[in-house]
């Protein structure tokens, strides 16, 4: 038979010899080389956690399992599986659903019931033991760090290395500044890079802006940097925003390192598609007088920068949050979302040009030549930007003709969606019915006289919930939809209603204003290369209520012609 072994160790380093890579691959390869089967394959799962799914070796395994590359999987205890009892019965249903045969030399049993009441037990001793060694190892670490010592990790906090490496006891239990460079960049070293993050923020830079210069300049990682240490498996090339923050609002950097600066919290959250409230967990910082917040000093963790520099860094983050998104986004980029390639319909990006230092539109295909029939091509973003909100200052120069515009878009608009607000009347009278009659529904399968009726209303419930289900979903995009409508609806009747006073506020307007202004108008242009004669002059812009806007003007405006032009594109 062809069998394939599983092995899993809990951690990085673990040498247990019962526990050991090595040993559970020798058992469980002689039990199954005295059966006569033949290896095909082994799975190892170093270091990976035993409370998760989302481990790559044993998602390579399932994979290989519904390809039909082996027959039976082998492995030493239950507990190298998982040992979280749900997702042990979700492996197990998963292999039987993919043909294959469930072995474990240390601890086997029988088919059947007796079986799953065998694994079951396994399974939740397992779940017993983790709980036990998640309590020592809570009591080893909290014994540690009230003695002074920092909680040891698997990589150092950025910009930082370890003073006393190892693996040993009480090792790892303070920093000193990284100033090597993984990539033989002075400038690259950690700390060094640490500080210039401290600096940007006392400019007010934004983090997108830090972001970009951090990738222009190829500056590494922090997990790309624990990657060339040896200290991870996987790497991202990307700083993300989150990195950025995390670092700027740590304490440590001014040489006040905290342990379990952090707690898990559970609440419940409003599941929208059951209708029921759902426990999540999440990571907050705990306040400065939580007494299992332990602080320590600078004979751990010196600083990298002056707790003055931290402290206004701390000042001035909250405030940026609270200024317009101008200041976080890139510069132009108004028409994001709104662009399309005139060659293959595809949506046009924003890219920042390192050679020319300015944003520019290019069509998302346009690397590959077969894609995109225009080939490569762009547009400078704050030039076609300045093309479309100058169109729209244009439309604005006559209210009397947009007002008529709107007016016919509104009634229009508002018979085309007489048929949803019919179909939500309908599903909330349906679900009313639907939930007093499920009531009823559990209350008599709970008072049933015998087992065949209690079956009955038992399945009358679950079809109940189940058409429930169905009609909330409905409901929520319906609403959805109702409600998107709703706002846009208030946005442009708010900016309508201004009159002629409208024009003159949109000339003073920034730029989160006039991204609003074409968004509520729903403009879209269609964009084609700069020197394609074809096109000239290479763009055309439609926007919500286009046509009719168009017809009224052919009925009552003497300079109908070039109106017409400007709106469809064809004159600047």
């Amino acid at each position: 038979m062809r069998t394939a072994i599983y092995t899993r160790r809990s951690e990085l380093g673990e040498r247990d010899h019962n526990w050991s890579i090595e040993s559970q691959e020798r058992q469980v390869r002689d039990v199954c080389t005295r059966e006569g089967d033949t290896i095909v394959a082994v799975y190892y799962d170093p270091g990976e956690d035993s409370w998760s799914l989302n481990r790559p070796d044993l998602q390579r395994m399932l994979a290989d399992a519904k390809a039909g590359t082996f027959d039976r999987l082998a492995f030493w205890r239950w507990d190298r599986l998982s040992r979280e009892p749900d997702h042990q019965r979700e492996i197990v249903r998963l292999l039987d659903r993919y043909h294959v045969q469930v072995y474990c030399t240390s601890e086997p049993v029988p088919p059947g019931p007796v079986g799953d009441y065998m694994r079951e037990t396994y399974a939740f001793i397992a779940k017993m033991q983790r709980l036990g060694i998640q309590a020592n190892t809570q009591a080893t670490k909290l014994e540690r760090v009230r003695h002074g010592k920092l909680l040891t990790g698997a990589c150092p906090l950025f910009g930082y290395v370890w003073a006393d490496p190892g693996h040993g006891k009480g090792m790892r239990s303070r920093y000193l500044p990284d100033t090597e460079s993984v990539d033989g960049h002075p400038s690259h070293a950690p700390f060094v890079v640490a500080g210039q993050l401290f600096q940007w923020a006392l400019d007010r830079i934004p983090y997108r802006e830090m972001r970009r210069r951090l990738q222009l300049e190829h500056v590494p990682t922090p997990s790309q940097v624990s990657y060339a240490r040896g200290m991870r498996r996987h790497a991202s090339p990307f700083w993300s925003l989150g990195t950025i923050r995390d670092l700027l609002i740590n304490p440590a950097f001014k040489g006040a390192p905290v342990s379990y600066r952090t707690k898990v919290i559970e609440k419940e959250v409003l599941n929208r598609l059951t209708g029921e409230l759902t426990p999540i967990r999440s990571r907050v910082l705990r306040e400065e007088d939580d007494p299992q917040r332990i602080e320590h000093d600078e004979t751990v963790c010196p600083g990298l920068v002056s707790a003055e520099t931290w402290e206004a860094v701390q000042q001035l983050l909250p405030r940026n949050k609270r200024e317009p998104r101008k200041r976080h986004s890139e510069p132009g980029g108004l028409l994001r979302g709104m662009l399309r390639c005139g060659y293959c319909g595809n949506a046009l990006v924003l890219k920042f040009n390192s050679r020319m230092h300015h944003y520019r539109y290019t069509c998302g295909s346009a690397s590959n030549s077969q894609a995109c029939l225009g080939g490569y091509y762009s547009w400078g973003a704050e030039e076609l930007d300045e093309i479309a909100w100058k169109w729209m200052l244009h439309v604005f120069s006559k209210p009397e003709v947009l007002r008529a515009a709107y007016e016919e878009w509104l009634t229009i608009e508002r018979s085309g969606h007489a048929v949803e607000q019919d179909r939500l009347s309908i599903l909330y009278e349906g679900l009313t019915r639907d939930e007093q009659a499920l009531k009823r529904a559990e209350h008599y399968e709970l008072e049933a006289r015998d087992d065949e009726e209690a079956a009955h209303y038992h399945v009358k419930v679950r079809e109940l919930r189940d058409r429930l289900k169905t009609a909330r979903v409905e409901i929520n995009k319906l609403e959805a939809i109702l409600g998107h409508e709703q706002v846009t609806r208030g946005s442009i009747e708010t900016i309508i209603t201004l009159g002629k006073d409208a024009l003159t506020r949109l000339s003073q307007a920034n730029d989160d204003d006039k991204r609003s202004t074409l968004v509520a108008f729903g403009v879209q242009m269609t964009v084609w290369g700069m020197h394609d004669t074809a096109h000239a002059p290479g763009y055309a812009i439609k926007w919500r209520f286009d046509e009719l806007h168009q017809a009224w003007l052919a009925r009552h405006s003497k300079d109908s012609t070039l109106v017409f032009k400007t709106l469809t594109g064809h004159a600047r």
